[in-house]
């Protein structure tokens, strides 16, 4: 920082190089990590999920770190929900639940199963981390959500078609973890 103060570039990972369909868990890291960067005198960060497109919450992820590099002040969480809220709009509410779920398991995981197991080479596609009761609450989640924009299926159906499409983008991990992880609990 002293050598290059305000000259250096940061180039953060936060995508899993195993199993780019499941989310990376560095949602509560990355504002720490912005603190850091801003002390070291990094000029610039980039993020290797940012340009990505596998589901990941990256869009919610851009917004959110965005402002974070304008103003390390304001809280993560908030602009999660703020992001969620305009985002899903009737489905908000299902899609920070199953954001929840996610930043949970790998809390338990990385805090009382396996610590330090949580790096961008990290084993994330196992049954410790997603169990299948697990799975399936992220399923309800879903159901909801698809439940609670229905209704625009006749009324508005772009921002029927817009909303789908988003929250079927997400849906890609947890149908990922059931034909890897569980397929013998589902059909065909």
């Amino acid at each position: 920082g002293k050598i290059a103060d305000g000259q250096m570039l940061m180039y953060l990972y936060d995508i899993n190089f195993h199993a780019y369909l499941i989310n990376f868990h560095n949602f509560t890291t990355v504002q720490g990590m912005y603190e850091e960067c801003a002390e070291l005198g990094v000029s610039c960060i980039t993020s290797q999920s940012a340009g990505t497109y596998v589901t990941g919450f990256r869009e919610m992820r851009s917004y959110v770190e965005s402002w974070l590099m304008w103003d390390l002040s304001l809280n993560y969480e908030d602009l999660v929900v703020k992001f969620m809220n305009a985002y899903y709009k009737d489905a908000a509410d299902y899609m920070y639940e199953f954001y929840k779920i996610i930043r949970d398991r790998y809390t338990y995981y990385h805090t009382l199963i396996n610590p330090g197991a949580g790096g961008i080479y990290g084993d994330v596609q196992n049954v410790q981390i997603w169990p299948q009761s697990v799975v399936a609450k992220m399923d309800e989640q879903f159901d909801a959500a698809l439940k609670s924009i229905a209704k625009y299926k006749e009324t508005d159906p772009q921002l029927y078609a817009t909303l789908e499409a988003r929250i079927m983008k997400e849906n890609l991990m947890p149908l990922y973890l059931k034909l890897t992880l569980h397929s013998s609990y589902y059909s065909a």
